[in-house]
C-alpha cells in the first residue's frame, strides 16, 4: 500500500478513536448529570427514565469500546507494518473498503461469509 494512502487511513483512524473517545466521555458526563439531578427530583417516573436513559449510554458506550478496540488493533497492524492485510486470506482488503471502514481487517468476500454464518 502506497505510504501517502497509508498515513490518510491512519489519520482518520485516529480521528475516529477521538470521537468515540469524547462520545464516551459526554455519556459519563450525562450519568453523572443525571445522577446528580435524582437526588433533588426523586420522583419514581423521573427515576425510570433515568434508569433506561443510562440504559441506552451504557449500551452505546459497549459498541463505542468495541469499536474502539477494533482501532486500537488496525493502529497495532499499521505499526506491525500488516495493515490492509485480510486476516482470514491473507490477500490485500480493498483501498475503497479501508477508506469506508479503516478499522476493518477482513476483505469483503470473507466478511460477507462471517456475516453468512452467523445467520
Amino acid at each position: 500500500m502506497n505510504g501517502n494512502i497509508l498515513e490518510k487511513i491512519k489519520d482518520k483512524i485516529l480521528d475516529n478513536k477521538d470521537e468515540i473517545l469524547e462520545t464516551i466521555e459526554r455519556g459519563k458526563e450525562y450519568i453523572v448529570a443525571e445522577m446528580d439531578s435524582e437526588k433533588v427530583l426523586g420522583d419514581i417516573v423521573d427515576q425510570a427514565n433515568s434508569v433506561y436513559e443510562t440504559q441506552i449510554c451504557n449500551l452505546l458506550n459497549g459498541k463505542e469500546l468495541e469499536r474502539l478496540l477494533k482501532i486500537d488493533q488496525a493502529i497495532k497492524r499499521i505499526e506491525e507494518g500488516v495493515y490492509g492485510i485480510c486476516v482470514m486470506c491473507g490477500r490485500e482488503i480493498e483501498e475503497k473498503r479501508l477508506f469506508a471502514i479503516p478499522e476493518t481487517n477482513k476483505c469483503v468476500v470473507c466478511k460477507s461469509a462471517e456475516e453468512t454464518k452467523k445467520l
